[in-house]
């Protein structure tokens, strides 16, 4: 039986998902320039999902990271990946809205797989 990743989110840690995507979002629109940084303490590269489930990353632009654990990391790749998908469908479009859709219970391979979008940077003096 495979692995899942299924936490209970509540508004508290959406809002605070959302806050993150929004200063990536901005910084991309007032730069032209797309910077989102994930950093962890050390590598993830060969854990299992168990492993990385203790494992807490530094998100955002510049230096401006929150700390956040990995379903909560994996909730601001979705999103930001959600409105990125959607800005590019719109072009040319002054007003349109973007709904955007999360999963909470991710299986080791999805897990996987939005992990491999953007490099982990390694960085031993990040300790949450």
């Amino acid at each position: 039986m495979e692995q899942r990743l299924s936490e209970m989110f509540n508004q508290q840690r959406m809002n605070r998902c959302l806050k993150v995507q929004r200063l990536v979002m901005d910084h991309w629109r007032k730069t032209n320039a797309f910077e989102f940084r994930i950093v962890s303490a050390e590598s993830i590269a060969g854990k299992s999902l168990d492993e990385l489930k203790m494992v807490y990353f530094s998100v955002g632009v510049g230096d401006q990271l929150t700390d956040l654990p990995l379903i909560d990391t994996l909730v601001v790749i979705q999103l930001i990946a959600g409105e990125s998908r959607k800005l590019k469908q719109s072009k040319g479009q002054d007003n349109f809205t973007v709904k955007i859709t999360v999963k909470t219970e991710l299986s080791e391979d999805e897990v996987s797989a939005l992990l491999q979008q953007f490099e982990i940077e390694i960085d031993p003096s990040r300790t949450p």
